[in-house]
């Protein structure tokens, strides 16, 4: 039993020093699928809810922030930041109302299954 807890323990430590890594060494959507990711772990937030919608889970907070740096996505998967070193943004992300937060404009979610993001959802 109290190797289970030793586990459990640093199992738990490696998950914040993961995401805590992540955070600091890659900005925001700077990879090919964490919109993705992003946009399903915020329907979790704030739907409290894991019986995600499969056709309409992007928030409009997400998606108006998606296309101001760039990283909105075209049917093929590509934007014009990831992969584009020459692409340079000026243009900042605005204090969205928080209702944008609960308006659902389009299918991001990556739709792994949950257990899959719990940890982070601390974080």
């Amino acid at each position: 039993m109290k190797r289970l807890g030793i586990a459990l323990l640093f199992l738990l430590a490696a998950v914040l020093f993961k995401s805590l890594a992540w955070t600091v060494l890659v900005p925001v959507f700077q990879t090919p699928d964490e919109q993705a990711h992003f946009a399903q772990l915020q329907w979790y937030a704030e739907k409290k809810s894991f019986d995600i919608d499969r056709a309409n889970n992007l928030s409009l907070e997400v998606a108006a922030a998606e296309e101001i740096i760039g990283t909105r996505r075209d049917i093929m998967g590509n934007n014009k930041y990831t992969y584009h070193p020459e692409y340079r943004n000026t243009l900042s992300i605005p204090d969205f109302p928080r209702s944008y937060r609960t308006i659902y404009v389009g299918q991001e979610a990556a739709l792994y299954p949950p257990l899959y993001y719990l940890l982070d959802l601390p974080f």
